[in-house]
C-alpha cells in the first residue's frame, strides 16, 4: 500500500516534456501571431507610373521607327500601284488587239489622232480622251479612240482607264455620268498615240515596234507615277519604263496648253520608240 502510494504520489517521468511540448507550441503561435502584426505594418512599395522622360523617350523611339518604316510603306504601296497600272494597260492593250482583229487589223480611229501629228496649238491631252463633246470632235462626236472599246464591248470596264498613282483631278468619279448616256467629254490617266509618226494606223503596217499606249504624256502632271510609265507596244507587250533621271519627264510640257505642248509629246512619243526592251524593264508581259 505505501509503495503504490509513492509511485501514485510521484509524477509520471513524461509529464513534464508534455507540459514542455505544450509550452512550446504556445510560444510558437504567439510568436506568429506577433510576426503577422508586425507585417501589417510593414509599408508596401507602390506600382510606379510613366514618368514624363518615360513617355518623351517611348515617342521618340516610335517617331523613330515610323521615320524608318515610312519610306518603305510608301515604295511598297507604289509598287503595288504600279502593277495594278500595268494590269489595266494590259487589259487595254488586248481589247486594242481584238478591235484589229474584228476591223481588218485598223487600231482604234481617233480624231485627235493627225491632228496631233500636224497641228502645232494641237492639246496633246485629247489623246487621253475616250469620248469627245461635239464642240471638239465635230457633228456627231461621241466614243473617240481608247473609249471605243468600252462602247463596242471588248471587255474594258471605264475603271481600266485610269491609274491608282494619279495625281491629278482626272478620275473615274469624274466622268462617271459621262462613261454612261450624259453628254460630255471623258477623260482617262492613258495617252494613246492613234498610229505611227508617219500616219498608219493598220497594226498590221507599222513600222517595226512602237509604243502605242502610254501614262499620260500630255503634261507632267499627268505622267501617273513621276519615276516612270509603264508602255503598251504594237506587239501588245507591255513593259515598265524606270525614268532614271528624269530624262522622259523632265521634258514634257507643264501644261498640255502651252505653245510646245504638241511638239513635246511628239518627241516623247518618238523617245519611247527608241527604248530598247531589255534595259526598260524586267517586267515585259
Amino acid at each position: 500500500m505505501r509503495v503504490e502510494g509513492r509511485i501514485s504520489g510521484h509524477s509520471r517521468p513524461t509529464d513534464h516534456l508534455v507540459g514542455a511540448g505544450n509550452d512550446s507550441e504556445r510560444m510558437t503561435v504567439q510568436i506568429s501571431t506577433r510576426t503577422a502584426l508586425n507585417l501589417r505594418h510593414i509599408p508596401r512599395s507602390q506600382p510606379r507610373g510613366f514618368t514624363l522622360i518615360d513617355l518623351l523617350v517611348s515617342v521618340a523611339v516610335i517617331a523613330l521607327l515610323i521615320g524608318i518604316m515610312l519610306p518603305t510603306i510608301s515604295g511598297v504601296r507604289e509598287t503595288a500601284r504600279k502593277v495594278v497600272c500595268m494590269s489595266n494597260i494590259r487589259q487595254v492593250s488586248l481589247a486594242m488587239g481584238m478591235y484589229a482583229d474584228t476591223y481588218r487589223n485598223e487600231l482604234p480611229p481617233s480624231r485627235s489622232y493627225s491632228k496631233s501629228l500636224n497641228d502645232p496649238t494641237f492639246d496633246p491631252r485629247l489623246l487621253m480622251a475616250a469620248r469627245l463633246s461635239p464642240q471638239v470632235g465635230g457633228p456627231g462626236a461621241s466614243f473617240d479612240g481608247l473609249g471605243l472599246l468600252h462602247h463596242l464591248s471588248f471587255g474594258v470596264a471605264p475603271g481600266i482607264f485610269y491609274c491608282p498613282s494619279h495625281r491629278g483631278e482626272t478620275r473615274l468619279t469624274t466622268y462617271a455620268a459621262q462613261w454612261g448616256d450624259a453628254p460630255g467629254m471623258v477623260f482617262t490617266n492613258y495617252s494613246y498615240r492613234g498610229g505611227s509618226a508617219r500616219g498608219v494606223t493598220r497594226l498590221d503596217r507599222l513600222p517595226g515596234r512602237i509604243a502605242l499606249i502610254a501614262d499620260g504624256l500630255a503634261s507632267d502632271d499627268d505622267f501617273n507615277h513621276s519615276i516612270g510609265a509603264n508602255i503598251a507596244w504594237s506587239d501588245q507587250s507591255v513593259i515598265w519604263f524606270a525614268d532614271v533621271g528624269g530624262e522622259l519627264v523632265k521634258n514634257l510640257p507643264d501644261q498640255s496648253s502651252e505653245a510646245l505642248a504638241q511638239k513635246k509629246v511628239l518627241d516623247a512619243w518618238q523617245y519611247l520608240d527608241r527604248l530598247e526592251t531589255p534595259a526598260a524593264s524586267d517586267d515585259r508581259d
